[in-house]
C-alpha cells in the first residue's frame, strides 16, 4: 500500500459537516495535511559578524534577533613622573543604523604615589568560543602604585528587529578603545592596552518546506 502524500490541502464544510458519512478520500486528505505538519521544518539559522558588513534577510524571514557587544574601552597607561594618560572608550555595535550594544569604558591614567588599582584586562563577552570587546589592560610601572586603570568590557545587548526579506541591513562592530599613553617625565611607565574589537550575532528562524 502506497503512503499517504503529504501535499497540503484545506478542508472544506462540506466534508466534515456532521451528517456527512466518513470516507477514504477524507482520511486520506487529513493524513496528507499531518504529513505536510510533520515534514515542514523550522530551524535557528544564525551569521555572527566580527567586521562590518551586510546582513541579507533571506527569503520568508520577517524577524530577527541581534545579540551584540561593543568594543572594549582601553586601559589607562601608567604614570611616569607624572599621570598618565586616559584610554579612549569602545564604540557601539549598530545594526541598521540602531544601537544594539554600548562600547566599554575607558581606563585611567596612573596616579603618582596613588593606591594601586585594578589593572587586568576585562573579560569579554563570547560568541561561539571566542570573547570579543575585551577591556584593555592598564599599563603598568615598576612600582605597583603607578599602574593605569583597566578599560571595561564593551556592553552586551539584544534586540529585535522586524525585517523585509531581500534587503540589506548594514552591521557596524564596535571597535576597541586605544590604550592610554604613558608620561615620562620622571621614568617611564607601561601603555595601557588596547581594548578589542566587538562583534555581532544575528539570528532568525527558517522553514523550510518540502
Amino acid at each position: 500500500m502506497s503512503d499517504i502524500i503529504n501535499a497540503t490541502s484545506k478542508l472544506n464544510t462540506d466534508e466534515v459537516a456532521q451528517d456527512k458519512p466518513t470516507s477514504e478520500a477524507l482520511f486520506s486528505k487529513v493524513g496528507a495535511n499531518i504529513n505536510a505538519l510533520i515534514d515542514r521544518e523550522h530551524r535557528i539559522v544564525s551569521q555572527l559578524f566580527t567586521s562590518n558588513g551586510t546582513w541579507t534577510c533571506p527569503a520568508g524571514v520577517t524577524r530577527a534577533i541581534v545579540h551584540g557587544v561593543g568594543g572594549g574601552g582601553g586601559g589607562g597607561g601608567a604614570a611616569g613622573g607624572l599621570t598618565g594618560s586616559n584610554g579612549a572608550n569602545g564604540t557601539n555595535t549598530t545594526f541598521n543604523g540602531s544601537v544594539v550594544a554600548e562600547g566599554g569604558y575607558n581606563g585611567y591614567g596612573g596616579l603618582v604615589g596613588s593606591a594601586a588599582p585594578f589593572n587586568a584586562a576585562n573579560p569579554g563577552v563570547t560568541f561561539n568560543g571566542s570573547s570579543y570587546g575585551i577591556g584593555g589592560n592598564g599599563g603598568i610601572k615598576s612600582s605597583s602604585s603607578y599602574v593605569g586603570t583597566a578599560g571595561t568590557c564593551g556592553f552586551y545587548g539584544i534586540r529585535e528587529f522586524t525585517v523585509v526579506p531581500a534587503t540589506g541591513y548594514a552591521v557596524v562592530i564596535g571597535t576597541g578603545g586605544a590604550g592610554g599613553a604613558t608620561n615620562t617625565g620622571g621614568g617611564t611607565g607601561g601603555i595601557g592596552g588596547a581594548g578589542t574589537n566587538g562583534a555581532c550575532l544575528v539570528t532568525w528562524i527558517e522553514v523550510n518546506d518540502p
